[in-house]
């Protein structure tokens, strides 16, 4: 279903309005579908404003074709006003935006980042970010899906600069503003705007003409790894151990607290995934710790 729709300028409005009047004059419905109409003094400068219309108008919740059509108006063919009938079949038919196209790393970087925004107490971006810094924090472990495809992401801020990592490659983000769901960064030196819409824990992405939508299963994925009762109780993000809760010896219940760690200013609680008998602890209270570092081990209890 539509979730959100952001249609193009003002003067699309009034072009489309003396269509529709034209339309009701004759005694007709209307149009058939949803138009995007562009005019202008020349054939040119009405297309490049169809190519702006469509890249501005946002539809997230349901598939658009926005890049085929952008692609299309941007063949040289058409562009030369030679395309016919037969113009998908014989000049079209290699484009890969008639498939669908998997998430580009720039992509899959914005759609981390704007996890990390939204769940970020800090995260009060709506005007310019001057000022603003969170310098030092250890990088943050994600989990994002996309499809059939799965990545495991580190996220890394220092003041508005943003490196998300996956494995070797990196992509790194320059934040300049974040206001009503719409993010403007600069990549590669290019100032670009990405267009989004969180929906639990789905995000939804337009940048320019392409639309692409993520699950993030970071909190399931941590959830799942808790309910597999290991026993071995890991960090969740690099931090520094504040409390420590329980001694060797002792007996504990699967979801007892046994170590706060802190991290981005903000206290996570460890719990043990198990019930049994604390084995071993490997952490005191002011130790910094690692992403995934082994803190507490339980033997389980045995199974009846």
């Amino acid at each position: 279903r539509v979730l959100e729709f952001v249609r193009p300028d003002v003067w699309g409005f009034e072009i489309e309005a003396e269509y529709l009047h034209e339309f009701i004059r004759n005694r007709s419905d209307g149009f058939a579908y949803t138009p995007i109409i562009a005019s202008g003094n020349t054939r040119e400068e009405a297309r490049r404003r169809l190519v702006r219309a469509v890249e501005e108008s946002t539809l997230f919740g349901v598939t658009v074709n926005s890049n085929f059509l952008c692609e299309v108006l941007r063949h040289p063919v058409f562009i030369a006003g030679e395309a016919t009938t037969a113009f998908i079949g014989e000049d079209f038919v290699d484009s890969p935006t008639l498939h669908t196209q998997p998430p580009s790393a720039i992509a899959t970087a914005l759609a981390t980042t704007i996890s990390f925004l939204e769940q970020s107490p800090q995260h009060d971006f709506s005007h310019e970010l001057s000022g603003w810094s969170n310098t030092g924090q250890a990088p943050w472990p994600y989990q994002l899906k996309s499809g059939e495809q799965q990545w495991q992401l580190s996220l890394h801020q220092d003041d508005k600069q943003f490196t998300i990592s996956q494995g070797e490659q990196q992509t790194q983000l320059q934040l300049i503003s974040d206001h009503k769901n719409t993010l403007v960064y600069q990549h590669d030196g290019v100032r670009k705007t990405c267009h989004y819409l969180i929906r639990q824990s789905q995000i939804f992405l337009r940048i320019d003409s392409e639309y692409f939508v993520f699950e993030d299963c970071t909190h399931a994925a941590i959830a799942a790894q808790e309910s597999g009762g290991s026993g071995k109780v890991k960090a969740s993000m690099d931090g520094a151990i504040i409390d420590v809760q329980a001694k060797v010896g002792d007996r504990v219940s699967k979801g007892q607290t046994l170590v706060i760690l802190e991290a981005m200013k903000m206290e996570h609680p460890l719990k043990a995934d198990t019930n049994g008998t604390i084995e071993s602890i490997n952490v005191s209270q002011g130790d910094q710790v690692k992403l995934r570092q082994l803190l507490v081990t339980i033997t389980p209890d045995e199974q009846e």
